[in-house]
């Protein structure tokens, strides 16, 4: 998955360049690409709001690294548009676009965690077997994608408004903006989880040689 999401990213970024380029902006090359590495720093700095304790909700710490994150590349676009460009147009394209892929994302989870009535109403018709299930599954996931639907095409609009199509392709790298820390958390809980492998490993090895010397 993170290959593909990866994959996602760079696509979005040689677009925007190549479009940059294109239109002949002076800075329209680089811009996505300051972006991009501000992107970098803001998910290493988002990632350090992600903590709590065995009481403290995963989801709402993931949100806040997220958020975090998300204001700083907003001020950065913004601080670094009037640079480039003498206006704050670009800004704006980025801006419509993290908030599209937030907002995507807030949907994504309404529809398919447990805590919602969604998912909840699935597992009911799964009492009166299968057949209710696969029904009730693929209509909620058909008008699902409608809200998603809604805001990709606003933020196609308000993109095009303020930069044609430089201006899409600086949206979509704005969306695909919080993969960057997405990826970076999902690295940081594999080596959690090879942490505590790897200390249990450490003690059943401990108990194994005491048991050798008993």
């Amino acid at each position: 998955m993170g290959a593909d999401l990866f994959e996602s990213y760079v696509g979005s970024i040689i677009a925007s360049i190549t479009l940059g380029v294109l239109t002949g902006l002076k800075f329209g090359a680089i811009y996505p690409l300051t972006i991009s590495a501000v992107g970098i720093f803001a998910a290493i700095v988002g990632s350090m709001f992600v903590k709590g304790d065995e009481k403290t909700d995963p989801h709402k710490a993931l949100k806040n690294s997220t958020y975090v994150a998300g204001i700083i590349v907003i001020i950065a676009a913004f601080l670094f548009s009037k640079m480039m460009f003498q206006n704050f147009d670009a800004a704006i394209c980025i801006a419509v676009g993290l908030v599209a892929g937030i907002l995507i994302g807030y949907v994504t989870e309404i529809y398919t965690s447990a805590d919602f009535s969604h998912v909840k109403k699935i597992a009911q018709q799964s009492i009166t077997g299968p057949a209710t299930t696969i029904i009730s599954g693929l209509a909620v996931g058909m008008y699902s994608t409608a809200l998603p639907i809604i805001f990709i095409s606003m933020a196609i609009l308000l993109s095009y408004h303020f930069g044609g199509l430089y201006g899409i392709a600086l949206a979509a790298v704005g969306m695909l903006r919080q993969l960057v820390i997405q990826l970076l958390l999902m690295l940081t809980g594999l080596l959690q989880i090879m942490q505590v492998v790897l200390q249990k490993c450490v003690n059943y090895l401990k108990k194994f040689v005491e048991l050798q010397i008993n």
